[in-house]
């Protein structure tokens, strides 16, 4: 879901700058003319092209609203599956330990024995999975900011 919200993230961004690029050669070609065009009675006209060059950049802004809706809620749905699946593995273990060991999970109790896996390492380790996965989510931000300093250069 990250690579594909990257994907969109760059292809979003070098299609609206070509479609800014045509709008804003449209409404120059206007102003720096202004006396042809006003002598032409060429004034629908450069509206007109303006306004097929503004509604291409609008089309370009959202058309993969969409899609990149779908990608976001798929991504963070993943992160309540990775949640629900990891306290379920953690719940899973610690009471088989206590099954077979008839150990204290809590580590509160004097003289018994404390389980190897406890509530805070499992919660620690569902933890430490899932800002890794989201440290992998700004990635995509990141090399879109590399994208547009790219294109901007170009």
């Amino acid at each position: 879901a990250a690579f594909a919200l990257m994907q969109l993230n760059q292809s979003q961004t070098s299609n609206a700058q070509k479609a800014y690029t045509s709008a804003g050669a449209v409404s120059y070609g206007a102003v720096s003319s202004i006396r042809t065009v006003l002598s032409l009675n060429a004034v629908p006209e450069m509206i007109r092209q303006y306004s097929a060059a503004t509604t291409e950049a609008f089309e370009n802004g959202i058309g993969p609203l969409l899609k990149l809706g779908i990608v976001n809620g798929s991504m963070l749905g993943s992160f309540i599956l990775l949640y629900a699946v990891l306290t379920l593995f953690g719940a899973y273990l610690l009471y088989s330990e206590v099954a077979s060991t008839n150990c204290d999970p809590s580590g509160a109790v004097p003289g018994m024995t404390t389980c190897t896996s406890s509530g805070p390492k499992v919660f620690g380790a569902m933890l430490g999975v899932a800002f890794a996965a989201q440290g992998m989510s700004q990635l995509a931000n990141s090399i879109e900011a590399f994208s547009s300093a790219r294109s901007a250069c170009a």
